[in-house]
């Protein structure tokens, strides 16, 4: 790293993260760390590095000298954890090895001292010998899973010496959290720094709990796994007032949950999943409660209504994505002016919606439409609002439909990465290549979507489909590490010419059904 640049970067009044970001994107662009997720906005959500780096680390770490300041582990590590009481400077220490398990916190990690990051599969209640980390900054642990609904089985209790670690900035921990009120005397310092807290358990939010941790910026809350601990009191979050991204998991024993949780209105991101017995009035009114709102995300909530009738009060201004997931939607009132900068609309296994807002087509801002698992009705909605722009002139909307089969997924995949490439990167025979490839993708959409209602051969159907996958799965590969400029010419011109070969061989195959 040029400390003289990160120098540079403070002064020029980044903060600590947006310089992280920055650099972060540096090795991306070298394809030494991959993006693995981003989101609509093109905000890096999820990465990962290559598994030659990753077993290149993992041979390093057996010869690191004790001035060591990070330490990865990805894969099976034969030492005990007592080999790291050699590394008194170390900061980082990242153990991504599930296998990696101890029944009790390993007393050599409270000595590290120095230590700033922490992840751990530690899958037991923290001890209060944390507390003696007072320069950590980053505490992760748990088993890595997948969060959606009620996927983990454990729960984790912090212990009340936590509140003295007033240096904390991010708590994610794979499970459910319980938190104790902090004591009188550590509500002084409390977790001043901290930004992001996940999972939560909701008996633990308390006003001395929120006014402990005033700067939180991202939260997850989940209801107890317990029925008979359903929480039946109000929510109050108007202490957060720089709270930006909010997760409620919540279950179909929590109703009203729009008037029960008090939101600040600094929210840009909210997410609700297992939400119901609400109207849609409700999340109507949540446009005038959250001016600042850019992301909202419904899912799995149903609601007493079946339909959602915008007045022309119910202004989203800064909505820029609207997700709507397993919704018992039926009727589906709005125009333009309900959402006038929004960007992204996602409908996920909406099975009861009849259609998409006619009006959604006069949105200048909207960019793509995306639709997993709709019915046919849905979709016919969808093309209607292209077409209808593409008659007038405009070609800027995309609709992606997204059927639940690998191949469909993956053609989809393809379409989103050759629309979201940089331009700048691609010029004449490359840049033809490419629109041949799009053009190529959009060819095989089309086809499986036809397939999917083809009474012919199912087995022919199916190795059709399989072969899309495979070709489109490696295009992207490809196209990414293109982007990234490092990989070979040869391998580039085979990731295109596979494509092409497949294209001859689809347009046969179509030739002889049709015969």
């Amino acid at each position: 790293m040029d400390r003289r640049r990160f120098c540079k970067d403070f002064q020029n009044g980044k903060s600590l993260e947006e310089v992280a970001i920055d650099y972060l994107e540096d090795l991306i662009s070298r394809n030494l760390i991959q993006a693995r997720k981003r989101r609509f906005n093109g905000e890096i959500k999820a990465c990962g590095i290559h598994d030659l780096l990753r077993e290149f680390f993992d041979d390093y770490c057996k010869a690191l000298p004790p001035v060591a300041r990070s330490i990865y582990l990805f894969s099976h590590f034969d030492q005990p954890l007592e080999f790291l009481s050699r590394f008194n400077l170390l900061r980082v220490l990242a153990i991504f090895n599930e296998n990696v398990s101890c029944q009790s916190f390993p007393l050599v990690i409270t000595k590290l001292f120095h230590l700033r990051y922490l992840q751990f599969p530690f899958h037991n209640d923290i001890p209060d010998s944390i507390s003696e980390l007072q320069n950590l900054q980053t505490l992760i642990c748990g088993r890595d899973a997948k969060f959606s609904g009620y996927p983990l089985d454990r729960s984790y209790s912090l212990p009340g010496k936590i509140w003295m670690m007033k240096n904390l900035r991010y708590i994610r921990m794979k499970g459910l959290l319980f938190l104790s009120s902090p004591r009188t005397e550590s509500l002084l310092t409390g977790m001043p720094n901290l930004e992001e807290f996940s999972i939560l358990c909701s008996t633990s939010c308390t006003n001395e709990v929120f006014s402990g941790i005033p700067n939180l910026k991202r939260l997850i809350i989940h209801l107890p796994y317990e029925i008979n601990e359903i929480f039946n009191r109000q929510l109050d979050m108007s202490r957060l007032i720089k709270l930006e991204a909010f997760k409620f998991y919540g279950s179909t024993f929590f109703r009203h949950p729009i008037k029960r949780i008090g939101f600040p209105t600094s929210l840009r991101r909210l997410s609700l999943t297992l939400c119901s017995d609400f109207d849609w009035v409700d999340i109507s009114s949540t446009s005038m409660m959250l001016p600042n709102l850019e992301e909202l995300k419904l899912k799995r909530c149903l609601t007493f209504s079946r339909k959602w009738r915008l007045s022309d009060e119910n202004k989203f201004k800064s909505l820029k994505l609207l997700l709507l997931s397993g919704a018992n939607l039926i009727h589906w009132e709005a125009s333009s002016n309900n959402f006038p900068n929004l960007k992204c609309l996602v409908l996920k296994g909406c099975h009861t919606l009849l259609e998409i807002p006619a009006d959604f087509g006069d949105i200048c801002t909207l960019k793509s439409i995306e639709l997993h698992d709709c019915p046919p009705r849905v979709e016919d909605s969808a093309r209607n609002i292209v077409q209808e722009q593409e008659d007038m002139g405009n070609n800027f909307l995309k609709v992606y439909i997204i059927h639940n089969n690998y191949s469909y997924t993956a053609v989809i995949s393809l379409l989103q990465t050759l629309d979201q490439r940089n331009p700048q990167l691609f010029h004449g025979h490359t840049a033809e290549a490419l629109d041949s490839l799009h053009a190529t993708a959009e060819y095989f959409q089309n086809v499986l979507e036809n397939a999917s209602k083809s009474r012919f051969d199912t087995e022919k159907i199916k190795s059709l489909e399989e072969k899309i996958r495979v070709a489109a799965s490696y295009a992207e590969d490809v196209l990414e590490l293109k982007s990234s400029r490092i990989v070979k010419v040869s391998r580039w011109k085979f990731g295109i010419s596979q494509h092409l070969d497949l294209l001859k061989a689809v347009k046969k195959w179509i030739q002889q059904r049709n015969k």
